[in-house]
């Protein structure tokens, strides 16, 4: 197995215990009604925008970085979230997951960008310039 298939087969490990955890995050903060701890949220935002990149899965890269400053912006705020937020998160879980799949499996995911800018307005901030690679771009190995 090279260097490449280690890293996939790492990643597809990592971005579910990721995932799992920033899903456990909101789901403490809708059961207790209080804070979520936007800084785990962050730290697996941002660990999970670290595991894409090296495996070059770059879709996935993207929309979690966008995950991690949305939860900079939340925590740097101290603000509550609402349910629009929350279930605006929860849709971009939902899209990594799915990528992740599709693009492990050799496939192109559907494009994130409405639900960048969505997470982006429902915050108030401006939508991140796209000076990166195409969406549906991924590394070569």
């Amino acid at each position: 197995m090279d260097i490449n298939q280690r890293l996939l087969a790492a990643f597809k490990v990592e971005h579910v215990e990721h995932l799992e955890g920033i899903r456990s995050c909101l789901a403490q903060w809708e059961q207790a009604g209080g804070t979520p701890n936007f800084n785990e949220a962050f730290r697996r935002a941002h660990s999970l925008k670290g595991a894409a990149r090296v495996t070059g899965l770059l879709p996935v890269e993207a929309l979690a970085h966008q995950l991690e400053s949305v939860f900079a912006l939340l925590r740097a705020k101290a603000q509550p979230i609402d349910s629009e937020v929350l279930h605006a998160l929860r849709a971009a879980l939902d899209w990594i997951e799915d990528a992740a799949a599709e693009l492990l499996e050799g496939r192109q995911p559907t494009d994130a960008g409405r639900l960048l800018a969505g997470l982006h307005e429902l915050l108030g901030s401006d939508p991140p310039r796209n000076d990166g690679p195409p969406a549906d771009s991924q590394r070569d190995r």
